[in-house]
């Protein structure tokens, strides 16, 4: 019963939300994997005046927060915008003039140059979770009808692979964004903030649900020579 229902279940929760990942900002804007936060200082006319701003990072692209600035009679105003959508993009100069406001010129070197790795494992291990949960199905729909092992160690071998990137996937996701965290701390001295953003938790969760669907998995192909064994007793 697990293998046969449960298992594709949770190789389909893992896959949606690996999904859900990968279309995170600038496509799903409310989806980010860390966000940084800074008040930095601006020229209005003559005036000068602190702002805040944001920086969401997904996927394929980032968006920046609208840049309100007031400075006595004089205001200024930015609208949010979002990168284009391209897989392994790079800071735009708008984007590292506000890290340079904030004195971390050097962690624009530190995302541009690890931000691509990290990035195109994600659609990676989305596809992987795919490949399984159509495997998983396969096997739930021909153990009504055959004895073949074949489906179940297809699913569970994609499902231990798609399990083993996705929790790689997690560790460099965390270690990137605890690197920015310390940066920004070194150099900013609390003046801009990095904060691990919700899809970082969906690709926990995708990972623990795929390695207990790839346990599921081999448990219908132990279930299947089982099957076979007491089925070729008979004879």
């Amino acid at each position: 019963m697990f293998e046969r229902f449960v298992t594709p279940l949770l190789f389909f929760i893992a896959w949606l939300f690996l999904l859900l990942v990968t279309l995170s900002v600038p496509i799903i804007k409310s989806l980010n994997l860390f966000n940084i936060k800074a008040d930095v200082d601006v020229g209005v006319s003559f005036a000068s005046a602190s702002a805040k701003v944001a920086i969401n990072y997904g996927i394929f692209g980032y968006c920046t927060s609208a840049l309100n600035i007031q400075a006595g009679p004089f205001s200024q105003s930015t609208p949010a915008e979002c990168s284009p959508k391209k897989l392994g993009y790079a800071i735009d100069p708008t984007v590292q003039k506000l890290l340079s406001a904030v004195q971390a010129d050097d962690l624009v070197d530190v995302i541009n140059k690890t931000l691509t790795f990290v990035l195109v494992l994600h659609p990676i291990a989305c596809a992987f979770a795919f490949i399984a949960l159509l495997l998983a199905l396969l096997a739930s729909f021909r153990a009504n009808v055959s004895k073949s092992r074949i489906p179940s160690l297809a699913a569970s071998g994609f499902g231990i692979f798609a399990a083993l990137i996705t929790t790689i996937v997690f560790i460099i996701d965390v270690v990137f964004v605890s690197i920015v965290k310390s940066k920004l701390k070194d150099h900013t001295d609390g003046g801009a903030t990095a904060n691990y953003g919700a899809a970082v938790w969906l690709v926990l969760v995708a990972a623990l649900l795929l390695w207990i669907a790839s346990v599921g998995a081999c448990c219908g192909v132990l279930r299947t020579r089982r099957a076979r064994r007491a089925e070729a007793e008979k004879y």
